[in-house]
């Protein structure tokens, strides 16, 4: 399947509507753009740059920002620096709405990361057209970057997702002294089950693992992802070995009990908990990890075993 044939229409009837951000000191253009874009989007307000990065904080982001340039207090420009400031945010695009038409006004908010720059007063019908423009792009980044960091099949984080964030886990693990966690999962006996069963079989197991795991190990700092072929890996940040040890176990049994369509699949699990002062400790982690995996599967399978 290419590429195109995988990126859905953005704006169809059967996509969620977009949340547009407008902040404007002017109520009266904040009426002018909430007329313009209802009912086929949903617009949500602030008067001045304060209240915008208090509504910025609440789930669900907008997919744009419409922003007034001139604001008292906190202008437009200040507001931009912000956003972009924000790991969170500065993805989301930005459109300058003004009155100011000079050039270098443009090109500073365009330098800043805007999307693009409208000039009031706004003309409805383009600020339609823009706004939806910048949405399908948004939408399509947003699943790009997803194909990018994720597994298809599964929808965990993809090996190369997992080796960048085990990294990152590592180094803040050790610059805050805190514990940190690594399962290594792998399905029992799972190519003797594909060759009896069948590949799609195998698919259904694999997506119902991986969502079963995204549904347990869910902290905003975990990682659940696929290590390669039946085999899962979970990162557990700031994590004690007691409850390290009672996640592996309850994952063994939640995998054991899910509804596949053939027989019941087992789990065995390797765990180990990160040792700081060792050198190439991401490495040293995976590796002891690994080591427990293997005597797991070496004592019998579906069961646990730890980093000695």
């Amino acid at each position: 399947m290419s590429l195109p044939e995988l990126l859905p229409c953005p704006l169809d009837d059967s996509a969620p509507r977009p949340l547009v951000l407008v902040v404007d000191d002017h109520p009266a253009n904040v009426r002018l753009v909430i007329e313009a874009l209802q009912p086929e989007m949903e617009v949500v307000f602030a008067l001045n740059g304060e209240r915008a990065l208090e509504r910025l904080q609440q789930p669900p982001p907008p997919e744009v920002l419409l922003l007034d340039l001139h604001m008292p207090g906190m202008d437009g420009h200040e507001l931009c620096r912000r956003i972009k400031a924000d790991e969170r945010l500065r993805e989301i695009p930005l459109i300058f709405l003004t009155g100011d038409q000079r050039e270098d006004a443009e090109q500073a908010g365009l330098d800043l990361g805007a999307v693009d720059y409208l000039n009031k007063p706004i003309s409805a019908p383009i600020l339609k057209a823009r706004v939806r423009t910048h949405v399908r792009l948004h939408r399509q980044n947003l699943l790009l970057n997803r194909l990018a960091h994720h597994d298809a099949l599964t929808g965990v984080a993809n090996r190369g997702s997992f080796d960048r964030a085990l990294q990152r886990c590592v180094a803040q693990a050790r610059r805050d002294t805190l514990p940190l966690g690594l399962l290594f999962l792998d399905l029992d006996h799972f190519k003797q089950r594909n060759d009896h069963y069948g590949h799609a079989a195998g698919d259904e197991a694999l997506r119902l693992i991986g969502a079963y795991l995204l549904s347990q190990v869910r902290r905003p700092s975990d990682v659940v992802a696929r290590y390669g072929g039946e085999e899962f890996v979970c990162i557990l940040p700031d994590t004690t070995p007691a409850h390290a040890r009672q996640m592996a176990e309850l994952l063994r049994r939640g995998v054991a009990a899910l509804p596949l369509s053939s027989e019941p699949l087992t789990v065995s699990i390797g765990g180990a908990m990160l040792e700081p002062e060792q050198d190439n400790p991401a490495t040293a982690l995976l590796a002891a990890a690994d080591a427990a995996l293997y005597r797991a599967k070496q004592e019998g399978r579906n069961r646990v075993c730890w980093a000695e």
